[in-house]
């Protein structure tokens, strides 16, 4: 082959050769990725101010939290947890019995619009004590309404609220939101709202 013919083919060859910016964005440059780190970041200075345990690093198997954070257009936010808390012995370190509550906190507004922003919300907290058959009883509940197959549904809108609701029990973990409002996410967060003796207006519930 000729010295000309070969330099050709190798010309055409490059010439073919997808250009960098052709071949999209590279795997961990995508809109959907940058998307996650932020919401990511944002959920990790919500724990931070909100004063609240990272549930999705839980290892004890014992442990049952469900949490719901309730963000209200025109009523302050609502944080609602329903959880066991492990007693541990000091010397033995193993399980010794197992206490339950039902735990609210409300933000408030005139106390948080004039503190720092680098300083965590300040929150008014209701501690309520609940039975193992009332926890039982929300488990069950959220497997009736298969709660682990609910997704996420999140419109844009203005005004409204949204009702983000994690729960760990059994080692695993499910997140999901909604401000449509879902009937499985509502139905959970009325049951928790119950457990925790928070009794708000109806108006109030949306």
């Amino acid at each position: 082959m000729n010295k000309s013919l070969l330099l050709f083919l190798t010309l055409l060859a490059v010439s073919c050769h997808p250009k960098a910016s052709e071949k999209g964005n590279p795997p961990n440059k995508t809109p959907k990725d940058e998307n996650v780190l932020e919401s990511s970041k944002r959920f990790e200075e919500w724990l931070r101010t909100s004063h609240e345990e990272d549930i999705r690093k839980i290892a004890d198997t014992n442990r049952v939290v469900f949490r719901l954070n309730w963000s209200r257009a025109f009523h302050p936010e609502v944080i609602l947890r329903v959880e066991n808390f492990p007693i541990y012995t000091k010397t033995t370190d193993s399980l010794y019995h197992v206490e339950q509550y039902a735990v609210s906190k409300i933000y408030l507004d005139e106390l948080n619009d004039y503190s720092s922003s680098a300083l965590p919300y300040l929150y008014e907290q209701r501690n309520t004590r609940i039975s193992l058959e009332e926890i039982e009883s929300l488990k069950t509940l959220a497997n009736q309404l298969k709660i682990w197959e609910v997704k996420s549904d999140i419109k844009e809108i203005l005004d409204g609220s949204i009702w983000e609701l994690e729960i760990y029990m059994n080692g695993k973990y499910h997140q999901v939101s909604s401000n449509s409002v879902s009937p499985a996410i509502k139905r959970i967060g009325q049951e928790m709202l119950a457990l925790a003796k928070l009794r708000l207006p109806k108006d109030e519930i949306y």
